[in-house]
């Protein structure tokens, strides 16, 4: 390791090395660098150049034990990296090859090509040379280039490793706020469990679901005119809508702000109601998202969440259609006053009568 810190400290003192053709890179860094790490440069059982993949060529394919393979790509110029780093991970698709290193001698890129994401989720390590103490940078060496690591299967491990907790970070910062939304608009149905549990360790008895949603919004409306906000008007809109049965009916159309929309089915009118609303709303569309009933989603990226779904035209996300009639009418309802429309200015005819 000593050995490598010092050589690395020798790159970081000397200016030309920054100037240097690709060929110069390769012999003079990237090869005693690797030789620092383990490797046999002169053994091409162990470290093949100009490797051919299909029409593409690799500049070294390292294959201590021809399993935990590694393909590094040098280039002096990476300022196209976007383009160098696609081309990259096409080539180790290719050759079903797990770890990628992209490098100008100075700037080391490490990459789970393999994995989903971006090219920036896709990079679990990177180092530069002139940004970073020798020590430092030796260790990520160490973890991630030494031979008897990427022999053992350590340097695949702690890479899945980095990459699975990041995208788990990455999920947990996305999906947080939209928890905490979805409990800010429906705070009558979230905290009725919290309160029914705490009633019950106070005094035994454990109160029905109604007399805490009841007891919930009361509070909520009663803290609302002591702030002089608006309460969340859901709970009651939803009561005055589930009392009207649409059981047997079949949909003929509906108006929305007097523009006419003929449906064959109630599943096709909240989808042409999502639809309408992303095309009008576009920038804030990803708000749906936290639309739920009863504490079910109704919204999602991930089709697989519901029995039956459909993609929303245009967007990411997906409805669930596994809903009765009467839930699909107060979903649509809940779309109407997310995006800050009125509950008249959508008009359903079904048969016989109209809504």
């Amino acid at each position: 390791m000593q050995d490598l810190i010092e050589f690395i400290k020798k790159i970081q003192s000397d200016n030309r090395l920054g100037y240097l053709e690709e060929a110069a890179i390769k012999q003079s860094i990237v090869l005693k660098i690797l030789s620092l790490l383990g490797w046999d440069p002169f053994n091409i059982d162990e470290i093949e150049p100009d490797y051919h993949v299909g029409t593409g060529k690799i500049d070294f394919l390292l294959k201590p034990d021809n399993t935990n393979k590694i393909f590094l790509n040098v280039k002096k110029d990476l300022a196209n990296s976007q383009k160098l780093q696609e081309q990259l991970f096409q080539l180790a698709a290719q050759g079903d090859i797990k770890i990628a290193i992209l490098t100008n001698g100075l700037i080391w890129s490490f990459f789970l090509p393999l994995m989903d994401g971006s090219p920036e989720e896709k990079q679990f390590h990177a180092i530069e040379i002139h940004k970073e103490k020798a020590d430092n940078i030796a260790q990520g060496f160490s973890d991630f280039l030494l031979r008897k690591n990427v022999i053992s299967g350590n340097t695949l491990k702690t890479a899945e490793s980095l990459y699975f907790n990041r995208k788990k970070a990455m999920l947990v910062n996305e999906y947080l706020p939209k928890a905490w939304q979805k409990i800010i608009n429906e705070p009558e149905k979230w905290l009725a469990d919290i309160i029914s549990k705490a009633t019950k360790d106070l005094c035994g008895y454990e109160p029905d679901p109604e007399t805490v949603k009841g007891f919930v919004l009361s509070e909520i409306k009663t803290k609302a005119n002591v702030l002089k906000v608006q309460p969340p008007p859901i709970l009651d809109k939803i009561k005055k809508i589930r009392k009207k049965d649409f059981k047997g009916k079949s949909i003929k159309s509906f108006s929305f702000k007097g523009e006419k929309h003929d449906v064959h089915s109630w599943k096709a009118m909240v989808l042409k109601i999502c639809e309408i609303i992303y095309d009008k709303h576009r920038d804030e569309f990803e708000s749906i998202l936290y639309i739920s009933l009863e504490g079910r989603a109704c919204f999602s990226q991930n089709p697989y969440e519901f029995l039956e779904s459909e993609k929303i035209a245009g967007t990411k996300i997906y409805l669930d259609l596994h809903l009765a009639v009467k839930d699909m009418l107060v979903l649509c309802k809940e779309i109407l006053l997310l995006f800050g429309y009125k509950e008249n200015e959508l008009i359903i005819e079904s048969e016989p009568t109209s809504f």
